[in-house]
């Protein structure tokens, strides 16, 4: 039963945090200013970097992750 316990709590605080970055973010605003600042790149080199600032994003996002008991 514990464990059940622990990933319903999980599941909460992740979509409350997710929720909340959508919120903050604000991605209809920012694929604007994404493009404006990637005009001069070709498709392949806008996908890189979205990718590549994604993965930044989330590993930072990993690294400030804190298991409480």
């Amino acid at each position: 039963m514990e464990i059940v316990e622990f990933l319903q709590t999980t599941l909460a605080y992740l979509l409350i945090t997710i929720a909340g970055i959508f919120v903050i973010v604000n991605p209809l605003t920012t694929a604007f200013v994404f493009m404006s600042l990637t005009t001069s790149m070709d498709e392949k080199q806008r996908i890189d970097t979205a990718l590549k600032s994604t993965k930044v994003v989330l590993f930072y996002l990993a690294s400030q992750w804190q298991i409480t008991d």
